[in-house]
């Protein structure tokens, strides 16, 4: 019988089949083949370019939530200078680092705050990415004729407890058409909605619900839950045992027994053309510049962090973060 994860896998992998670029499968291929090995042993200059990159599409958000790791950065003065257009997107994508990405996600703020989106979610697939958007799912049923004409591959739809009806309502309108993720925050305060959660998964076709830890902060340091809390493996195990058949769920490891792949697979984006190593650091630590600096995948900052992780010297914004495992396809 084939799992609920693995169904996700191959139907992502289907999507890609069916675009078929050489320049992206290459590189995929020789990700897969050394990842392994580079991670543990070096050398910390890579030679494949980033599965996955994500770009900011929008620092705006309908939401301004306590625990969000751009807590009063997000909303700014200058928004529209981080308003990502077709244009810009299509630059970006263009890049000889980018372009041989497997997955492009789009992500916020709240990027169906984006007039855009919809129209880069096309030309990204155009191109032969999988297309991914990180939303609140608030704006689905607004939007929602854009989304069925130009459906992305993966839907990632954060879900928070207040606004359950909403996405009762909003998630069947699209979920035949794309596959739907849920993301779960786990805190102090939200493991009593992890049941309703996944009673809402189950219900509406929902592919995959993934649990992460919030990362503390000044404003949400008490909320966070310590890895070893006694309940969170009660919950994951009555939960496995509820819903794990028909759901694929995955749980955060948390360091030192993992280590992240966003420093080897991953590559954050702004608007600007701007660089950040992890996109739950915060919006200040993006710098550089795509398209004038040809080192910026393999830069002094990059390869000190790949060296930094693979010796288990984690940087300080690592060591309470809960994003430790891998995304569908293994990056």
């Amino acid at each position: 019988m084939i799992s609920p994860e693995h169904k996700l896998h191959l139907s992502l992998a289907k999507r890609l089949l069916l675009r078929p670029r050489p320049r992206i499968w290459l590189n995929y291929i020789k990700y897969r083949r050394r990842i392994g090995r580079v991670r543990r042993d070096g050398p910390d200059r890579l030679t494949f370019a980033p599965p996955s990159v994500v770009i900011w599409a929008t620092a705006r958000c309908n939401k301004s939530c306590p625990f969000c790791h751009y807590y009063g950065a997000l909303n700014p003065e200058n928004a529209e200078d981080w308003e990502l257009n077709v244009e810009q997107f299509t630059r970006v994508i263009k890049h000889p680092v980018v372009s041989r990405a497997v997955r492009i996600c789009l992500y916020g703020g709240e990027p169906l705050l984006n007039d855009d989106l919809f129209a880069m979610v096309r030309a990204g697939k155009k191109r032969g990415h999988l297309m991914t958007v990180n939303t609140n799912g608030l704006l689905v049923r607004k939007r929602v004729a854009e989304i069925l004409a130009d459906p992305p591959d993966l839907f990632s739809i954060s879900y928070y407890p207040e606004d359950h009806d909403a996405l009762a309502e909003a998630i069947p309108l699209v979920s035949r058409r794309v596959p739907v993720r849920l993301i779960f925050l786990l805190s102090k305060d939200s493991l009593d909605a992890a049941s309703r959660a996944l009673d809402l998964a189950d219900g509406t076709g929902v592919r995959s619900v993934c649990f992460e830890h919030i990362c503390p902060d000044g404003a949400s340091e008490d909320a966070a839950l310590g890895p070893d809390d006694p309940r969170l493996a009660e919950i994951r195990s009555r939960m496995n045992a509820a819903y794990g058949k028909r759901v694929a769920l995955r749980w955060p490891r948390r360091a030192p027994e993992a280590t992240c792949r966003f420093f080897w697979n991953s590559l954050f984006i702004n608007a600007q053309g701007q660089m950040s190593p992890c996109c739950v650091w915060p919006m200040s630590t993006y710098e550089g510049d795509l398209f004038g600096d040809d080192t910026i995948w393999n830069s002094e900052r990059m390869t000190a962090l790949r060296r930094r992780m693979r010796r288990g010297d984690f940087d300080e914004r690592c060591r309470t973060c809960g994003y430790l495992f891998d995304d569908p396809l293994g990056i």
